[in-house]
């Protein structure tokens, strides 16, 4: 989803150690856990080339909002466009549309969790134009929207195209997904005609009851495994709207308050929290819809697009 500067706003433009067996004398070791990460929010923003303040970038907090600078930097993004976490390998991928904004190529960047660049496949994440994307543990792949071309391309974690039986049908302005664990269905929210479109993870189409009513510029979406229900941000509405994983409509006690065209959304599985990026701010929401009041300021989070958690 590109946005661009126009009148003083930003605006949608088209939009993983086996462990060795010892003798009878010898004691077996412990596995050891991952060392915590640096960072437990990682944003995509846009910042100058949106029109806003600053390198298009990632920025990192603690939970609460506070800044957190890592030595790596995250270099050579050109148009920050979305961002995934892969549990598997402990790095970040970046959606960089470097085109939509004239400053380099498309193309998803990797990162380790000091924002550091990781090496790729020669050639990899080949023939995109306008990215989103989300990382699906299930089959430890990427699943990337393409915004422009109305399709769905499936890498794994070096760039190589995974081939599909399925052609993720019926897509119209796709940018943002979300992975259901509990069914292993991939929901992506088409932007161009407010409609979820379901999928299994081979492309093939899933039908469901509901019509997931209420959508208005889908730009962000979540599922909450701890209540087994989606979220979708609506950048045109500046509302957030919930469902069953069957499409229908579930009221909360909450309204999201405070919501100025959302772009991303995440779920914080340790804290049961929703990370809503908003044009110029990032606000947060317990799963029932009320505001979670965090102290950081979320520093040098200019015109945020893209948000994920870290564990």
């Amino acid at each position: 989803m590109r946005l661009r500067h126009l009148t003083g706003f930003v605006v949608c433009a088209s939009i993983a150690a086996v462990l060795v067996g010892c003798s009878q004398n010898s004691t077996s070791p412990s596995p050891t856990s991952p060392p915590a990460p640096p960072a437990h929010i990682y944003v995509a923003v846009c910042a100058s080339v949106c029109g806003g303040t600053g390198p298009t970038s990632v920025t990192a907090y603690d939970a609460l909002g506070n800044f957190i600078s890592l030595a790596g930097g995250f270099p050579g993004i050109k148009g920050a466009n979305g961002i995934a976490y892969a549990s598997s390998n402990r790095q970040l991928y970046v959606a960089d549309c470097g085109t939509c904004y004239a400053t380099g190529a498309t193309t998803v960047l990797a990162f380790d969790l000091f924002g550091n660049a990781v090496s790729l496949a020669p050639s990899a994440f080949a023939g995109l134009k306008e990215p989103g994307i989300t990382y699906v543990p299930a089959d430890n792949e990427l699943y990337v929207a393409d915004f422009q071309l109305n399709k769905i391309f499936v890498f794994d974690l070096q760039g190589n195209p995974v081939a599909v039986a399925g052609s993720f049908a019926g897509l119209n302005g796709p940018y943002a997904m979300a992975y259901a664990s509990t069914t292993n269905h991939l929901y992506v929210a088409n932007y161009s005609a407010n409609t979820v479109s379901v999928f299994d993870l081979q492309g093939n189409p899933v039908a469901v009851t509901g019509t997931f009513p209420g959508l208005s510029g889908p730009a962000g979406m979540a599922f909450a495994p701890s209540n087994g229900l989606l979220y979708v941000t609506n950048k045109t509405a500046s509302t957030i709207t919930v469902y069953d994983l069957n499409g229908n409509l579930v009221p909360l006690t909450g309204t999201f308050p405070g919501l100025s065209s959302p772009i991303g959304l995440a779920y914080d599985p340790d804290n049961s929290l929703l990370y809503v990026p908003n044009l110029a701010s990032i606000t947060v929401y317990n799963l029932d819809g009320t505001a979670h009041a965090v102290s950081g300021p979320w520093t040098g989070a200019s015109v945020p697009i893209g948000i994920t958690v870290v564990p």
